[in-house]
């Protein structure tokens, strides 16, 4: 089955299930992540989560502190 990936917008035959959309009246919708950018942006699988988590996206705790590297760099 070909999903979209949320990141490159590119289609894989290989989607990772990343999270769950929460949108307002019609419940949520899966995301999905292409293998690459799971890797290369440091996204959690869903798979993977925490026992009860809410299907929010989870990044990896390097990811975190290099996107917080960023903002820093910013200002």
């Amino acid at each position: 089955m070909n999903e979209t990936c949320r990141w490159c917008k590119g289609s894989t035959a290989e989607p990772v299930d990343v999270g769950i959309e929460h949108v307002a009246s019609a419940g949520g919708r899966t995301v999905y992540a292409c293998p690459a950018c799971v890797k290369r942006h440091g996204i959690i699988p869903f798979a993977e989560h925490p026992e009860g988590s809410d299907g929010r996206l989870r990044f990896t705790a390097a990811a975190m502190r290099a996107a917080m590297v960023r903002r820093t760099r910013r200002t």
